[in-house]
């Protein structure tokens, strides 16, 4: 490695070295109490920082959010303003607050169009870093982002109300179990997946330029036959991808715990430490702006769609969580199980938050790519159940009296960490592989954060009364699993025998994303998240209608693309390969004995055309008019009509490169 490690990041070291241990202390302060920080201090740091980034070559800076729709944004402005009337220098303005034209993107309602101000603030819970962009080097600056009345217009505020609120409930519930703790810190792991493919064939298809995976595409079922990809030796261009990867990765101070081939062919893997949540929120938007840097300097172009391809496994981000009093990981047992009461306690109290807010947990992970991958025998259906294994589950069977001194002296993540379950306990943390690779983590984090700590909230208020409160601890482990042991699954959810079962406990299961999607509404969540102070009804309601007109408008899109690539390949293709299945009945004699081979093979072309060319105009029409479902209809029947009239064409006479030519191995 070229720079020392972190070495382009202005983390808390290097406040304390460039302003001094005061400032660090104050800062430090301010995130723990939410008191302001001092108008001096902010002038330090803001000097000490545009200092500091120029010495390393920037000229510019930007703030940096993560609006609701979309990746992560950024507008750039110089560090220093030469003018006739002299030279102004980035100072604590600059570093506090900025402005953008919020209009340019989708408030759900929250504002009308002509009210174009969105505000950006200093998120000082996040370090600022330097990158490349192009020739320059810009110092970013972690903001959050609002509309001048104060709405959250991005997705990290909302994460930062739910830590609080989540820190806020778990103090006061240990502090009533008499323990004392310094500060509580939700952790999480993300692990994200991706697709490597040759540019110069990705830029020949409409749909993966356009949406970043392939609305039409013949199934290859040797693809991934016997998962060979998986975990085999990294060579040719991902092995120096990787190795210029984790260069970058290195002077942000960002670390991978885990990088590999994953089960598709050109599929890959790299998975990042724990850190707190809002800080993996960031770490993992960095990670996919560098994924995407790194690979276009070879000629590769990323696709992070949860299904870019029919037939081959889709990409998750299995999203890791946990929580720490600053000490202790708070699902682990401690080492000789004088843990085992309060572990216990959270495990039931994860357990009540999903089963009760499970409609609103869903919510957080639907969108329209992530909807061909759930229940694909390769990702969780779209049914929240939790995994704890058989160890776990037989403990919590206990009576009240045999819990009352029980001890888990050894592991009790005793399972295969069963992929086939949404969320599933895997040893110290639970994991959430329904999260699309293409996700933000901020919705899924904000809202297991919230719901868990309306459960230590629940747990508090009944220990806090209690006269013997070890066994008050007791009664609320059986009360949460006896009431919620529902949701807990230790299964295959991938089989037929699950779907059974699922509906005779009676759990949510909703197959339409729309509705799926406005259950972020339902009464219940509306009063966990606004008694919280995570986010006001408008932000909510906001945020539907934003996640509705996204998933709407992709399809439309779909069709569209469907629609060209049609116009532009399959159509053309099959007319080619159509006029040479016709030649030889041109001059072969219906009494040739090879006359009706060659006449079933012309006319099976001719009607797949023709059919096509019907389906294409009603797809057409229903794209024009936005009638949603008939467009997903009409997607379905053309996929497969184009599917096999492509299987019938000659490498010849198609123009659209196949499954085989983008995912052969780069």
């Amino acid at each position: 490695m070229k720079n020392a490690f972190n070495s382009l990041t202005f983390d808390d070291k290097k406040i304390e070295e460039l302003v001094g241990k005061d400032a660090l202390k104050t800062i430090c302060n301010a995130r723990k109490t939410g008191s302001p920080i001092d108008k001096e201090t902010i002038e330090k740091i803001a000097s000490a920082l545009g200092k500091w980034a120029i010495q390393n070559g920037a000229t510019h800076y930007t703030h940096w959010f993560h609006p609701i729709a979309g990746a992560a944004a950024e507008k750039l402005l110089p560090l220093t303003i030469l003018s006739q009337y002299g030279s102004s220098f980035f100072n604590a303005k600059n570093l506090l607050n900025g402005e953008s034209d919020g209009s340019a993107y989708p408030s759900g309602g929250l504002r009308t169009t002509f009210e174009a101000r969105g505000l950006s603030h200093w998120d000082y819970y996040s370090p600022a870093f330097l990158k490349h962009i192009g020739s320059r080097v810009v110092l970013f600056i972690p903001t959050l982002f609002s509309s001048p009345s104060g709405e959250a217009l991005d997705k990290k505020t909302p994460l930062l109300k739910s830590e609080k609120a989540l820190m806020k409930e778990a103090s006061k519930l240990l502090e009533a179990m008499g323990e004392k703790c310094d500060e509580i810190i939700d952790f999480v792991g993300v692990e994200q997946e991706f697709f490597l493919i040759d540019k110069d064939k990705a830029d020949k298809r409409e749909d993966i330029s356009v949406l970043g995976r392939t609305v039409i595409g013949s199934e290859n079922k040797d693809l991934q036959f016997n998962s060979h990809h998986y975990a085999s030796g990294l060579g040719g261009r991902a092995a120096i991808f990787y190795s210029l990867l984790n260069e970058k990765l290195h002077d942000l101070g960002i670390v991978p715990c885990a990088e590999h081939k994953e089960v598709s062919p050109n599929q890959f893997e790299v998975a990042l430490a724990y850190t707190k949540s809002n800080i993996t929120l960031d770490h993992n938007q960095i990670l996919m702006d560098l994924i995407i840097s790194t690979a276009d300097k070879l000629n590769l172009t990323v696709l992070f769609d949860e299904k870019p391809f029919k037939g081959v496994n889709g990409s998750g981000k299995h999203t890791n969580w946990s929580v720490s009093n600053g000490c202790d990981n708070l699902f682990k047992c401690g080492k000789n199980g004088e843990n085992s009461l309060r572990f216990l306690l959270m495990i039931a109290l994860f357990i009540r938050s999903m089963d009760k807010y499970s409609s609103l947990i869903l919510s957080s992970i639907v969108s329209r790519s992530n909807e061909f991958r759930l229940g694909k025998q390769e990702a969780p259906p779209l049914v929240l159940s939790v995994f704890l294994g058989s160890g776990l589950t037989s403990i919590l069977e206990k009576t009240e009296d045999e819990l009352l001194d029980f001890k888990i002296t050894k592991e009790v993540g005793d399972s295969d960490r069963n992929r086939t379950s949404p969320i599933a306990f895997t040893g110290n943390k639970f994991e959430f592989r329904a999260v699309g690779s293409s996700q933000s983590i901020s919705s899924p984090v904000t809202f297991i954060n919230t719901a868990f700590a309306e459960s230590l909230k629940y747990a508090h208020e009944r220990i806090n009364s209690a006269s013997d409160k070890k066994r008050e601890i007791v009664k609320i482990i059986k009360d949460c699993y006896n009431n919620h042991k529902r949701i807990i699954y230790n299964g295959n959810c991938y089989s037929d025998e699950w779907k059974k079962e699922y509906k005779n406990r009676s759990l949510i299961a909703e197959s339409d994303i729309l509705k799926c999607i406005e259950k972020i509404g339902d009464e219940k969540n509306v009063e966990l998240l606004t008694s919280f102070g995570v986010m006001t009804n408008n932000e909510i309601a906001s945020r539907i209608n934003i996640y509705k007109e996204n998933y709407m408008r992709t399809i439309v899109l779909e069709g569209n693309i469907a629609l060209e690539i049609l116009s532009k390949h399959i159509i053309p293709s099959g007319y080619k390969e159509l006029k040479q299945k016709a030649a030889p009945l041109s001059y072969l004699s219906s009494e040739d004995k090879n006359a009706e081979c060659f006449k079933k093979e012309h006319d099976g072309i001719s009607d797949l055309l023709c059919e096509l060319i019907i389906y294409r105009d009603k797809l057409r029409n229903d794209v024009k008019n936005k009638r949603i479902s008939s467009i997903k209809n009409d997607l379905n029947k053309v996929l497969v009509l184009a599917d096999d009239l492509m299987s019938r064409v000659s490498s010849e006479n198609s123009t659209l490169p196949s499954y085989d030519d983008l995912l052969i191995e780069i």
